[in-house]
């Protein structure tokens, strides 16, 4: 298979002549594939701040609205939501899920305008568009993050 170019395609350096990226181009730059165990500890560091934000619904909110949900019933529907422990246990979920989507924003924008993380960061590595070298883009890493 060749590839040829008109007149209004795009020249795009580091291709092969089958048109797939070019190992030898990217190393050339700079850019080396990084290591599974890097890609790994990287994941793990990310997966970790996530379940650390999450630690305010999963200790606090989960045993109160259980304690809760639990008690016997009343005659007065309303007074499971006048409850204290039900209000205290909607602002550690409050606390949980915003705290939680703040952090994943901010990971999503940075993987697709930077191509980093924070475990990218920590270990060194980023992450780059393979045909041409550069950050991945933002409506790129969202489908990812959306597919996986």
């Amino acid at each position: 298979m060749s590839v040829t170019l008109d007149e209004d395609d795009e020249v795009v350096f580091g291709l092969d002549d089958n048109g797939r990226p070019d190992p030898g181009y990217a190393r050339a730059l700079g850019l080396v594939p990084a290591s599974p165990g890097l890609r790994s500890l990287a994941f793990a560091i990310d997966a970790a701040i996530v379940l650390l934000l999450t630690l305010p619904l999963s200790l606090g909110a989960l045993p109160l609205w259980l304690g809760v949900l639990l008690a016997p019933p009343t005659p007065d529907p309303m007074s499971i939501v006048t409850n204290e422990a039900f209000i205290t246990g909607l602002v550690f979920y409050a606390i949980g899920q915003g705290a939680l989507s703040v952090f994943v924003l901010v990971q999503l924008i940075l993987h697709g305008v930077r191509g980093i993380t924070v475990g990218k960061v920590i270990v060194g590595i980023r992450s780059v568009n393979v045909v041409r070298f550069t950050k991945p883009g933002f409506w790129r890493i969202l489908l990812r993050g959306l597919v996986f």
